[in-house]
């Protein structure tokens, strides 16, 4: 027994005899997911304020009123199929055409903030109440947007789906893991986005995600008495560069301009493997995942010239392949 299972046996024994329940039939997990998913999106709901409703969700062109129109009229078109699949008849298609879909969500978004969280909390409900009382056969039966059965799942991934575009605190870590597929934000750029840089790992065929590269600085005496520093047991300070100057050994540089002395230093690499903050000796140790050699190119000009002005290095370390 899941413990899905076991959670519904106890209400059962809790409501007593007379409490209706989901048919045996019924597709447990997705609807509890579409349950989860609707009390999600209606405590990021309950969050905002009025005026808030009909400023830009993070769906282009889509205010967040546009957005709980459009979860909670389609919870009302799926109510509409399963009772009529509960009354023995054939069920309708949500929408004639994407035409009427729009126009119907558009002027559902226009209503006063107030009505809307009515819309959204009855149509809810309602949905709630009608697959709850469908017969365990109804399950099995087919509608012109697909299987029944499937129903509760693609609602379930719109919810969530949803609640990460409402722009109002939904976050990817509470997903639940079934769903862990969906991305953030739906909102389209203004232009292309580079991807992520990935580092290959040797004995293993998957690539390491570089997203951030921290640096440490003067934590070397021989380098540091190099560069005409003075050298001291003073605590090391850190400079970052940006993930995306990460290249993969064999990597042909290209000399940057601006610099008369591009410069080279060797360094030691720790690749970390969990998320790390403020901890001890041993647990940072075990946040490592694995060492490697790797350069710091450095226009050594350019950074001098910042030390020696008390600015900061960004000129001289953070340039285009420099890590």
């Amino acid at each position: 027994m899941t413990a899905l299972d076991a959670a519904r046996a106890a209400l059962r024994d809790r409501q007593g005899r007379g409490a209706r329940h989901d048919a045996p039939e019924a597709p447990a997990a997705d609807l509890a997911l579409a349950r989860r998913g609707n009390a999600y999106v209606a405590r990021l709901l309950n969050a905002l304020a009025d005026a808030d409703l009909h400023l830009p969700s993070r769906r282009a062109g889509q205010s967040r009123a546009h957005l709980i129109a459009e979860i909670a009229l389609e919870a009302r078109a799926i109510s509409r199929q399963v009772e009529a699949v509960t009354a023995g008849q054939p069920p309708p298609s949500r929408w004639p055409d994407a035409a009427t879909r729009a126009a119907e969500v558009a002027l559902a978004a226009t209503l006063p903030a107030r009505a809307l969280r009515h819309l959204f909390d009855h149509a809810a409900i309602h949905l709630d109440v009608v697959w709850r009382d469908l017969p365990g056969p109804g399950w099995g039966c087919d509608t012109p947007d697909g299987a029944l059965r499937a129903t509760p799942r693609a609602r379930a991934a719109r919810l969530w789906q949803g609640a990460l575009d409402l722009g109002n605190g939904g976050q990817l870590r509470d997903l639940p893991p079934e769903l862990v597929p969906l991305k953030g934000p739906t909102m389209s750029t203004l232009f292309p986005s580079p991807a992520w840089p990935t580092i290959p790992v040797a004995g293993e065929t998957a690539a390491y995600p570089v997203h951030r590269i921290f640096c440490v600085g003067r934590n070397y005496a021989a380098h540091a008495a190099e560069m005409g520093v003075e050298v001291d047991r003073e605590a090391p300070f850190y400079f970052t560069k940006s993930a995306l100057t990460a290249q993969p050994t064999d990597t042909v540089v290209a000399y940057p301009p601006g610099t008369e002395n591009f410069h080279y230093e060797m360094e030691l690499v720790l690749v970390l493997g969990a998320p790390v903050f403020r901890a001890d000796l041993v647990t940072a140790k075990a946040a490592i995942y694995a060492y490697g050699c790797g350069l710091d190119m450095t226009r050594r000009d350019l950074q001098l010239v910042a030390r020696a002005k008390q600015r900061p290095w960004d000129l001289g370390k953070d340039v285009e392949q420099s890590a």
